[in-house]
């Protein structure tokens, strides 16, 4: 017998139209960022910029058959981990967040990844690179590439690209960040068959007072000067280095920002990127229409990154069709040839990202990318 199609009831049909009819429920984000003090504008607005798009775009989808809208929680914290810490146990025990996004460096991350994972709260950060943001964490990722990955690619590409032999280093002995990144160059330079000629360091209260290192450096007559620190200490010792007379090409991590650097003069340098706005790809290109349409202006690395680390996110939970954050956490996980604005990511079952890394060269104001190269 066949069977037809009986006409729905009006009651019925009333109530369904109704229940479309009905607001999504919040996906409560978090969103972790300094948004205030030195690194508002270099990092905290980028942030808000990026998680914002990503979220707009994404509109209303659905999760498990039931329709949601990502609404997004701000959290502000002092330049301190335990100012980190105390904003993510307010998202979590005030807000309830089911994730958040954040926070962007690495001696915030750290311990907000501890909480995040006492809490079995999902984290992304989208540009954190130190390797004990997610050691040891089944509910914590990141987007950028390691510390030791953008220290050994510059190493290499000092000694294959720009056929270095001497290498300098100037770094914070305060951050965890410079300091790792400034330890794994100086080995795999070593390794590679260069020869590591100064080895300087300085602490955070001293950022502004390191002629001395920098003439030592100078007299040790490097090829290539290594500078893992972040943008308001990088322009005082391009100044610096200008200033005795250095001959040296620069090496920078993925902490410099083109927009802070002072002129360069004859000094050259290249730079390790979480990526670039010339990325050769049609969602980088789509990335920085959109975002430029939106805000009138060009986006930094923060925004873009932050706007993958959501979209990265919000493609998990679809996937898992479920808030449950093991299922969730699993779909983080098995992401593969996710096609972001940041480039293609891919998890393999890892908290970590496999991905290229960008070197580019400065240039006037701005980052030119030279070369893609795959970590070893």
């Amino acid at each position: 017998m066949l069977s037809r199609r009986l006409p729905l009831a009006p009651a019925v049909l009333a109530a369904l139209l109704v229940a479309c009819r009905h607001e999504p429920e919040e996906l409560r984000i978090g969103l972790l960022a300094t948004f205030s003090g030195p690194y508002g504008d270099i990092s905290g607005r980028p942030t808000r910029d990026g998680a914002h798009l990503a979220a707009a775009e994404a509109g209303d989808f659905i999760i498990g058959g039931r329709r949601y809208r990502v609404r997004l929680v701000e959290r502000d914290f002092a330049d301190r981990a335990d100012a980190a810490a105390g904003a993510a146990r307010s998202l979590i025990n005030q807000d309830s967040v089911v994730a958040f996004i954040g926070p962007q460096f690495s001696r915030h991350a750290i311990p907000v990844a501890i909480v995040a994972e006492d809490a079995h709260v999902l984290m992304i950060s989208p540009m954190s690179s130190n390797p004990a943001v997610t050691a040891d964490k089944r509910y914590v990722f990141r987007l950028a590439f390691l510390d030791d990955v953008q220290a050994d690619v510059l190493a290499r590409f000092a000694l294959g690209d720009l056929g270095s032999r001497r290498a300098a280093v100037l770094y914070d002995v305060t951050s965890a960040y410079s300091r790792g990144l400034a330890e794994q160059f100086r080995d795999v330079f070593a390794i590679g068959g260069g020869r590591v000629v100064a080895f300087e360091s300085y602490t955070a209260d001293r950022a502004d007072a390191i002629e001395p290192q920098m003439r030592r450096i100078a007299a040790a007559s490097p090829d290539v000067l290594f500078l893992p620190n972040f943008a308001d200490a990088v322009a005082n010792q391009v100044v610096a280095a200008q200033r005795v007379g250095l001959r040296a090409r620069l090496l920078g991590s993925d902490s410099w920002d083109p927009q802070s650097l002072p002129p360069l003069g004859s000094l050259e340098a290249y730079v390790t990127s979480q990526w670039r706005p010339d990325l050769p790809s049609p969602a980088a290109r789509r990335f920085v229409t959109r975002f430029t349409e939106t805000y009138g202006g060009a986006p930094r690395s923060a925004a873009a990154m932050t706007y993958d680390a959501l979209g990265i996110l919000l493609d998990a939970f679809r996937r898992a069709g479920s808030l449950d954050p093991d299922a969730v956490r699993a779909a983080i996980a098995a992401t593969d040839g996710y096609q972001g604005a940041s480039g293609t990511v891919s998890f393999a079952g890892q908290a970590d990202p496999r991905r290229d890394v960008a070197v580019s060269r400065v240039a006037d104001g701005s980052f030119h990318t030279v070369r893609l190269m795959v970590p070893e």
